[in-house]
């Protein structure tokens, strides 16, 4: 093969590969629209960027929602607690945020939720409290437990979801 042919392989590959490159993001688009399309399934509904804040808005918390991030499946809520927190509340929170994440939705497949103090100085980070985290893949069975104790919604999370509480909480709770 002589030089010109070679530089016409060359640029022609290029050229190719430019066309292929400049198709990507149409395709990624096309991807992304589709798995939003996906219809809700039994009264499950799909969670969306754009419906996110309308169907937190709807569950009605005793906790202050503080941030709220949505990414790849994945749901995390931060809460804000009252210096006198309700525990009983808490954990309703809690609970009730996993199981309408997990049953409620096609697409959320894991939800975290944290519970922050109130900072103790102006600019400072707050105080973490309980942590929570829960997975789809986890199988777990929710019930109407909005009814029953604080123990026994904390018993549930701890035995079904991953709960942890920092040694502050449970200093909060001595009192």
């Amino acid at each position: 093969m002589n030089g010109l042919a070679r530089y016409a392989l060359f640029a022609l590959l290029s050229a190719a590969i430019g066309v292929g490159l400049s198709q990507l993001p149409r395709f990624d688009a096309e991807g992304r629209s589709r798995a939003v399309s996906v219809p809700a399934d039994a009264g499950r509904e799909v969670l969306t960027s754009d419906n996110l804040v309308d169907r937190l808005e709807e569950l009605p918390f005793y906790l202050n929602v503080k941030h709220v991030t949505w990414e790849t499946s994945m749901l995390t809520v931060d809460f804000s607690a009252p210096a006198a927190v309700d525990v009983a509340a808490a954990y309703t929170d809690v609970y009730k945020l996993m199981k309408w994440g997990l049953t409620d939705t096609v697409n959320v497949q894991e939800v975290r939720v944290r519970i922050y103090a109130k900072s103790v100085e102006p600019g400072a980070q707050p105080p973490l409290l309980v942590a929570a985290d829960a997975r789809r893949e986890d199988g777990i069975r929710f019930t109407d437990r909005q009814r029953e104790s604080a123990d026994q919604v904390k018993r549930f999370l701890e035995s079904r979801c991953r709960l942890t509480v920092t040694q502050r909480w449970k200093s909060m709770l001595a009192r």
